[in-house]
C-alpha cells in the first residue's frame, strides 16, 4: 500500500500547537522592541545632553579668559588676572591654557634683562613650577601636553639645568612624534646638545658625542619640516645656521678653514 503524503492528524495538531505559542511570544517580542527603542532614545538624548553641556562648560571657561584678560595690558596686570581665573575655570578646556599663559609670562620676565636678578631668578623659578604641573596634569593632552613640554624643557635650559632639560625634550620627540610641534622639540633637543658641546670644547674636553646627538636631532628637525611651513625668522633659520656649523667640511675647504688671501700684485713701475 502506498504511503500517502497528506498529513496527520497528530502532525497538523503540533504544527498548530508550536504556531500558538509562537503567537503567544509576539506581544512580549513586541514589548522587548519598544523597550530597546525607547531605552536607545533616552540614551541619545542623554548623550545629546551632556554634549551641550560639555560645549557650554568650555563657551563659559572661554568666555571666563577673554573677560578675565580685557584691557589688561601689562605683565603684571596679566599675570593677576591669570591668577584669579584659574580656579574658575579649573576642570575645564581653558585650564591648561591658562597655565601655560601664565607660565610664558612669567618665563620672559624672567629674561628681561632690565629687572633685578633677583626678582628674574623668582620669575623663572615660578615659570619652572607652573610649566611642571601644565606638564604633569596635562601630558597626554593632545595640543598642550607638547607645548607644556618645551615650556618645561626651556625653563630648565635657561636654569642651567642642562641635562634635565635633555631629558624633558627626550621625552617629548618620543611621546609627541605626531604633534605639529615634533619637529621644533627636535630642534630644540639638538640645540641644547650643541650648546653641551660648546661647553665641552672650551673646557678642552671630547665633545664628539654632543656634537653628533646634536646634529642628528637638527638634521631630523630640518627633514621633518620645510621652509613652506615657517616665516624667514622662525626657528628654522636657526636651525639650518647651527647645522652649517655641524657639517664635515666640504671637498673645499677640507680642513674647514677659509685658504690664506692671496698678497697683491705690485703695482706696475711708471714708465
Amino acid at each position: 500500500m502506498a504511503v500517502s503524503d497528506t498529513a496527520t492528524p497528530d502532525s497538523a495538531t503540533g504544527a498548530g500547537t508550536k504556531f500558538e505559542a509562537i503567537t503567544a511570544l509576539m506581544p512580549f517580542v513586541v514589548i522587548g522592541l519598544i523597550a530597546l527603542l525607547v531605552i536607545s532614545v533616552a540614551s541619545l538624548l542623554v548623550v545629546r545632553k551632556m554634549e551641550d553641556r560639555r560645549l557650554r562648560s568650555a563657551r563659559d571657561s572661554w568666555d571666563a579668559v577673554f573677560v578675565a584678560l580685557k584691557d589688561k595690558e601689562t605683565g603684571r596686570e596679566r599675570v593677576e588676572a591669570l591668577e584669579k581665573a584659574w580656579d574658575d575655570v579649573r576642570g575645564t578646556e581653558a585650564h591648561p591654557y591658562v597655565m601655560l599663559l601664565l607660565a610664558q609670562i612669567h618665563f620672559e620676565d624672567a629674561l628681561r634683562p632690565e629687572r633685578p636678578p633677583s626678582e628674574r631668578s623668582a620669575s623663572l623659578d615660578r615659570a619652572t613650577k607652573v610649566f611642571e604641573l601644565a606638564h604633569k596634569e596635562f601630558r597626554s593632552h593632545v595640543i598642550f601636553g607638547a607645548l607644556a613640554a618645551e615650556g618645561l624643557g626651556l625653563a630648565q635650559e635657561q636654569a642651567g639645568a642642562t641635562e634635565a632639560a635633555q631629558t624633558t625634550f627626550k621625552q617629548a620627540v618620543t611621546e609627541y612624534e605626531q604633534h605639529f610641534l615634533f619637529p621644533k622639540l627636535c630642534y630644540q633637543l639638538g640645540r641644547t646638545y650643541w650648546y653641551q658641546a660648546r661647553a665641552l670644547e672650551a673646557k678642552n674636553e671630547d665633545a664628539s658625542t654632543a656634537r653628533e646627538e646634536a646634529k642628528r636631532w637638527i638634521s631630523k628637525a630640518l627633514q621633518s619640516s620645510s621652509d613652506s611651513q615657517f616665516d624667514r625668522q622662525s626657528w628654522r633659520s636657526q636651525a639650518k645656521y647651527l647645522q652649517s656649523l655641524l657639517d664635515s667640511p666640504g671637498i673645499a675647504l677640507p680642513d674647514g678653514k677659509a685658504p690664506p688671501r692671496r698678497a697683491a700684485a705690485p703695482a706696475p713701475a711708471n714708465p
